[in-house]
């Protein structure tokens, strides 16, 4: 299927820059072709990144803030700036400037922070990210880290990829129970879609298990293989330990995890 969608838009889909809406219209515009389109741009970033170390584009943002600066000598004040930790294989710096700088402007965006400096940018993919909605009847509600939810809750799980190419969704509960999300089953592909925030193609129903929910994405680099099994088998041994509450999976070097925890209320 042909389209007109102009490039550019479908950069900012890759990069989850549109609301849930503008994204579901620019993917129909797509057609048949937006899963690849997309994969494309993800794996041309993560390319990219990995041709610029974080602490080669981190001291070249230095440098141009640095000849910035000497160009505003004349202006009053000492100024610094702040960094952020935002990278897609690795720690890296960021800065935000102060306003009255020439030449100097940040953008935070859900999948990263974009740097500008004397026109040229310098974007960070961000981090991945777990989500996590409630829904009802009354519709949807974005849970947080420590909310309250309750037997019989239906959960939809979604994922930003941010550039990763493959990843793994598992939960554990309070009564020792480990879940595998995403993917469907252990033979199934881990391969993650790219864009805005993904939701899994099923949506979950929250059992009588007590205490608590937890819930892990982890994902490697996308120059690394992530097993399924292995991740799985963490899961299952931190939920049958005392540290199932709080404690953290424990995976070979290079997998990375985030977690969201759900509390669940007394029946």
């Amino acid at each position: 299927m042909t389209t007109n969608v102009p490039e550019f838009m479908v950069e900012r889909l890759a990069k989850g820059e549109f609301a849930p809406d503008v994204a579901a219209e620019v993917r129909i515009g797509l057609g048949d072709n937006a899963d690849a389109r997309l994969q494309a741009i993800a794996t041309d970033d993560a390319a990219t990144l990995a041709a610029l170390p974080p602490a080669e584009v981190a001291a070249e943002v230095r440098r141009r803030l640095a000849i910035g600066d000497r160009r505003s000598a004349s202006s009053a004040g000492r100024w610094w700036i702040p960094s952020l930790a935002l990278a897609a294989t690795a720690a890296i710096a960021w800065f935000a400037s102060r306003p009255t700088s020439p030449g100097v402007g940040v953008s935070v965006h859900d999948d990263g922070v974009a740097v500008r400096v004397d026109g040229e940018q310098i974007r960070t993919k961000g981090d991945p990210q777990l989500a996590i909605d409630q829904v009802s009847g009354a519709g949807t509600r974005r849970l947080r880290d420590g909310d309250e939810v309750a037997t019989g809750d239906r959960l939809q799980v979604r994922y930003r990829a941010a550039g990763r190419t493959s990843g793994v969704i598992v939960s554990i509960d309070g009564a020792g129970a480990t879940t595998l999300h995403f993917p469907g089953h252990r033979d199934a592909s881990p391969q993650l879609r790219p864009g805005d925030l993904v939701a899994l193609d099923h949506s979950y129903e929250l059992d009588d298990a007590p205490g608590f929910e937890r819930f892990f994405f982890v994902t490697v680099p996308a120059d690394e293989v992530l097993d399924i099994d292995t991740v799985v088998r963490a899961a299952e041994t931190l939920a049958a330990g005392v540290a199932a509450h709080k404690g953290a999976l424990v995976l070979p070097q290079g997998y990375e995890q985030r977690s969201l925890e759900l509390r669940k209320k007394p029946r």
